[in-house]
C-alpha cells in the first residue's frame, strides 16, 4: 500500500557549551559555575517542542549527554550539551537556530557565562 505525506524525519544535531569560570569547589563565589545554567537549559528544552512548535509539526528534541568537568572538587570552565534534534517534513525550519538559541536566552544569565550553540545538518 502506498501512503501519501512525508515518510521519515529530517535530523540535526545540537551541541550547546556553556562556558563560565572555573574554581575551587570551596571557593564557589569566585566562579561562575556552568552546570546549573547547563541544567536549565536541558529544562527548557523539554519543553521547546510542546510550547514553541505548531502541533502539527512533529519534532522531537531529545538531550543525550551533558559533559562538564574532571574533579569532585574543582568548578568547571564550561559545560557542554549534547542532542539530537528530530522533524517532520512540513517545516522544515521549525527548529531553526533562532529557536535554539532564543531557549538558552530565555534561561538568561545576562554577561555571567556565555553560550555557543551548533547545529549540525
Amino acid at each position: 500500500a502506498i501512503k501519501s505525506g512525508p515518510i521519515m524525519a529530517s535530523s540535526d544535531q545540537l551541541t550547546i557549551t556553556v562556558k563560565g569560570r572555573g574554581g575551587h569547589g570551596s571557593s564557589p563565589h569566585f566562579a561562575l559555575d556552568p552546570i546549573p545554567v547547563a541544567c536549565e537549559i536541558v529544562q527548557a528544552i523539554q519543553t521547546l517542542v510542546t510550547r514553541r512548535i505548531d502541533v502539527f509539526d512533529p519534532g522531537v528534541i531529545t538531550v543525550t549527554s551533558i559533559h562538564s568537568g574532571t574533579a569532585y572538587n574543582v568548578i568547571p570552565e564550561h559545560a557542554t550539551i549534547l542532542g539530537t534534534i528530530l522533524h517532520g517534513l512540513g517545516d522544515i525550519d521549525s527548529f531553526g537556530i533562532e529557536k535554539r538559541a532564543g531557549v538558552v536566552r530565555y534561561c538568561n544569565y545576562g554577561d555571567a557565562v556565555c553560550f555557543e550553540v551548533l547545529c549540525c545538518d
